[in-house]
């Protein structure tokens, strides 16, 4: 009786990608790896990992497609519009980057996804994002016009009451600076908006070593309307005999640094 032996047969395992069945198999798309733009559009594309869950994968590659776009763009963008203005002491920078930043994030809700990709090999999906020509140049417009009616870039005047009315109105003009206002005036007009302020209390405490200034601020608008007011504190501390002018100068200057946060919210809207 003759046993027959068994013979092992070598088994070959390939490991599959997870995201194997999501798309069809083809070669890789010439848009891979390019970042390009044409005379009607701008295009770029992201990667993600794949994790076996379609519509998360799908999500994190196009997020990553709008990323890079917004990069592309945002730099052509603020190309633009200093191509457009005249820069004066940076003015047209500023405002071109300013408006990048607005028109990127706008223009990234009309861009369109239109391909995708899996590379088998390395489980990874490629998406491809464009946006149009027309829809940047569209935008831009959009926002500088909405820019325009904003009141940060209106015409500004200061007016102070009492008798450090100076000092109050040089102060005044420095907060309407650091808050974004780039057009003020001296003389208020009729399509002037004015800062008015004034100093509503003044009170010093131990021995006159600590001082409290409270001071009242409104923005009237050109038809003479009342569109914000706002009361702010500070405090001037004094360790070595401040005299009294400095003492006050310590809190009127914290009071406006007080109102920096405020006035901005409000100019910005």
């Amino acid at each position: 009786m003759l046993l027959g032996g068994c013979t092992a047969n070598p088994v070959t395992t390939e490991t599959s990608c997870s995201c194997s069945n999501y798309l069809p198999s083809r070669e890789k798309p010439e848009w891979v790896g390019i970042e390009s733009n044409s005379v009607t559009s701008y295009f770029s594309h992201g990667v993600s990992e794949c994790t076996g869950i379609q519509p998360m994968d799908f999500k994190e590659a196009d997020m990553s497609a709008r990323s890079s776009l917004s990069h592309l763009i945002s730099t052509y963008i603020e190309s633009e519009v200093e191509l457009i203005q005249e820069d004066i002491n940076g003015v047209a920078r500023s405002r071109g980057k300013s408006i990048s930043k607005q028109s990127t994030s706008a223009l990234l809700e009309k861009s369109v996804i239109y391909d995708r990709w899996l590379d088998n090999k390395s489980c990874v999906i490629y998406s491809a994002v464009k946006i149009s020509q027309s829809s940047i140049q569209t935008t831009i417009k959009r926002i500088e016009s909405e820019n325009k009616q904003k009141i940060l870039n209106q015409f500004f005047s200061v007016q102070a009451e009492g008798k450090n009315s100076n000092k109050l109105i040089n102060s005044l003009q420095q907060l309407l600076i650091n808050s974004g206002v780039k057009k003020i005036k001296k003389i208020a007009d009729k399509k002037t908006y004015v800062l008015r302020g004034s100093v509503t209390g003044y009170e010093t405490f131990n021995q006159k070593k600590l001082a409290k200034v409270t001071i009242q601020l409104e923005i009237i608008d050109p038809q003479k309307t009342l569109i914000w007011s706002h009361q702010a504190t500070g405090k001037g501390v004094s360790f070595g005999g401040a005299s009294k002018n400095q003492l006050f100068n310590k809190a009127l200057n914290q009071a406006i640094a007080n109102s920096l946060a405020p006035i901005t919210e409000m100019l910005h809207k």
